[in-house]
């Protein structure tokens, strides 16, 4: 019997592989220079594009152990990139993806906080690829995403950092964040995935800046260790919420997921991407741009009752939308 299971196990195993290598193959070998500085990429190109019709795209920052000049490390071993590339994804979601690959020795961020340091060459890059790609394609700039892993986690909560009115979403794993970078990110749609027993990149940071937005009055959904009181640290793990309940929340538009595993160290990133409901969050996510409407009515401080009209203008085109 023993021996039964464990080829039972190889065999799917070695198809996880395969699946895993026939994407792969589907991204194609680019690089991209600026000012001197070379970064490879792998692009996925969604099948049968339309140039008459809008796509999303997904940059996936790979980890420290990804580094390299073979422009294939960063997107072979996990599901950071290939995920949304994946056939059941693109079928609902068709998406541009993008996976840049820093050199040996290279980073995502400065090593100086935000408020003390500028983009590194990396980064402006990367955002060269990006805006290239916007030229090329018929890129959405309201549904331009960033994900990351490890170094790659680092990277996103940078990003996003530097650039709140950016990025339509960001799902950061395993990445360090800085917690005073909270007050730009109260309108950033996030879902973060740290593991509470990570001793590589201590959750710390990712912890402590999901803390300071709740505090500053954005809802959180914990869906693992939760939190409470407001005001502590520590987090209170009483269990994974149903996905049922997970999956109410994502439906009534939340914005912010933190899902803090227990006992879990660094990653596990493929079970992560592989979550039943990221994707579907994720797409249904469009740019939100701070400032962008006025409220005409009601003025600030009037109190209503019953029914009553709420007006407001704005800049932008007639298809934005506004949630009350």
């Amino acid at each position: 019997m023993r021996r039964l299971l464990f080829v039972i196990l190889n065999v799917v195993f070695v198809a996880g592989v395969f699946g895993q290598q026939t994407i792969v193959d589907q991204f194609e070998k680019r690089s991209h220079t600026l000012d001197g500085f070379t970064l490879p990429y792998r692009l996925f190109v969604p099948a049968n594009y339309d140039a008459g019709m809008k796509y999303p795209i997904v940059l996936a920052l790979h980890g420290a152990g990804e580094r390299g000049t073979d422009n294939e490390r960063h997107i072979v071993p996990h599901r950071l990139a290939t995920s949304w590339a994946d056939p059941e994804n693109q079928a609902e979601n068709p998406a541009f993806v993008v996976a840049p690959q820093v050199p040996p020795g290279g980073r995502w961020t400065a090593d100086l906080p935000v408020d003390e340091s500028d983009f590194n060459q990396e980064e402006l890059t990367t955002l060269a690829i990006l805006d290239s790609l916007a030229r090329e394609f018929n890129i959405d700039p309201e549904r331009v995403y960033v994900t990351g892993l490890s170094m790659g986690g680092h990277g996103t909560w940078d990003l996003i950092s530097r650039l709140p009115d950016r990025f339509a979403a960001a799902i950061p794993m395993s990445g360090n964040a800085d917690p005073t970078q909270a007050s730009r990110l109260l309108h950033v749609p996030i879902w973060t995935f740290h593991g509470e027993s990570d001793t590589v990149v201590r959750p710390f940071g990712a912890r402590g800046i999901v803390q300071n937005m709740e505090d500053a009055g954005r809802d959180v959904i914990y869906t693992d260790c939760r939190r409470a009181p407001v005001q502590q640290i520590n987090f209170d793990c009483a269990g994974v919420i149903p996905g049922s309940e997970l999956a109410s929340a994502i439906d009534a538009h939340a914005d912010l997921i933190y899902t803090a595993a227990e006992r879990v160290g660094h990653g596990p990133w493929n079970v992560w991407y592989d979550h039943p409901l990221l994707a579907g969050w994720l797409f249904s996510k469009q740019r939100v741009v701070t400032d962008a409407i006025q409220i005409d009515q009601p003025v600030a401080g009037a109190r209503w009752s019953g029914e009553s009209t709420v007006s407001w203008s704005s800049e932008g085109p007639e298809s934005d939308t506004v949630e009350v």
